[in-house]
């Protein structure tokens, strides 16, 4: 009986077939183009807050992985002292001023609502501003004048911003603790309106103070507090402390905070363990802490914040906090007693 030859192939291996991953792929074959296109829509419409968020990683990575950024220890920065206790309240209170500052001339509109607010919540109390020479119009610094507010004429200081250009020049805020004509400086920034008494702040025994930064948790739940903000600084004036500041400054570049809030970041940093804490009411941040007429914890606001959504066009019906603010006909009535209309 004959043999033949059998020639044995091996058959390719493959993975036995499931019904249910067949389907799961085709469904993603075809949603994948959906996806992306979404993907692209969300990055379009949210470029700048999905940047904000990756800024806000790269700062906590780079500042918060420093012991040295948590706050200023006085055997690494030693501080000159101009004032401690109650010796930083004047016999009589001595002279305060409300100060803010204006980076450009587009806050005019927002300055003249502080200013008005102001002389309905605090008549008789000063009034000044920190102005670059040639910021303004002479017809704008003269409208100013004759509304009552001191022009303090000062040099620029500024550091580069990465977070937000702009915030490089708040660092001029700094120069308040220069103005030893004032033995008490309430430093706001000008898209705030004071509609409360401020005269408790004059007779705190305390260099320096300010409010907790706001925030809304998850970006709309409950309000959180963290560091201090900016927008509201209670002072007393020591050009000592002005000159210690200016050269951490230009000695540790770092400290700029160039990745995060700029001259916010490094107040909190150098009263992080000196400075007094005030009351949420002192500066309230509309979007993230005021409830109607009140604060979040249920107190008339003394000083609103409009960090978000700024009041550019004055009051408008239905809006957050502009209940507050000085309607047009008061806006006019005040430039009238100007003597500009």
């Amino acid at each position: 009986m004959g043999s033949a030859d059998v020639e044995l192939q091996a058959a390719p291996f493959s993975w036995p077939q499931n019904p249910r991953r067949s389907t799961y792929s085709a469904f993603w074959r075809r949603a994948a183009p959906f996806v992306a296109l979404c993907l692209l829509v969300l990055v379009a419409y949210n470029r700048r807050s999905l940047l904000r968020h990756a800024q806000d990683a790269f700062a906590a990575v780079y500042y918060k992985s420093d012991p040295a950024m948590m706050g200023r220890s006085h055997s690494a920065f030693p501080s000159p002292v101009c004032c401690t206790g109650q010796s930083c309240v004047p016999k009589g209170g001595g002279r305060v001023v409300v100060l803010s500052t204006l980076s450009s001339p587009a806050y005019l509109p927002l300055f003249l609502q502080l200013e008005c607010t102001l002389r309905m919540s605090n008549p008789g109390l000063e009034l000044a501003v920190l102005l670059e020479p040639g910021l303004l119009p002479k017809s704008s610094e003269r409208l100013l004048r004759k509304l009552g507010v001191t022009l303090v004429k000062t040099s620029p200081l500024e550091y580069p911003n990465t977070y937000e250009p702009r915030y490089g020049k708040n660092f001029v805020k700094l120069k308040a603790f220069n103005l030893t004509q004032y033995d008490a400086v309430l430093m706001v920034d000008a898209d705030t309106v004071i509609v409360g008494d401020v005269a408790p702040l004059w007779s705190l025994p305390t260099p320096f103070a300010a409010v907790w930064d706001q925030y809304r948790w998850l970006g709309r739940h409950r309000t959180g507090l963290r560091g201090l903000n900016g927008g509201v600084l209670l002072l007393r004036p020591c050009p000592a402390i002005a000159a210690h500041m200016a050269g951490i400054l230009e000695s540790h570049p770092k400290l700029r905070f160039t990745h995060r809030a700029a001259e916010q970041d490094f107040l909190d940093w150098y009263f992080r363990y000196t400075g007094t804490v005030l009351p949420l009411e002192y500066n309230v941040q509309t979007a993230q802490s005021l409830v109607g007429n009140l604060t979040v914890g249920g107190v008339a606001p003394v000083v609103l914040h409009f960090t978000n959504q700024k009041p550019w066009h004055g009051r408008e019906p239905g809006r957050l906090g502009h209940q507050f603010l000085c309607s047009a006909a008061d806006l006019r009535r005040r430039s009238v007693a100007a003597g500009m209309t």
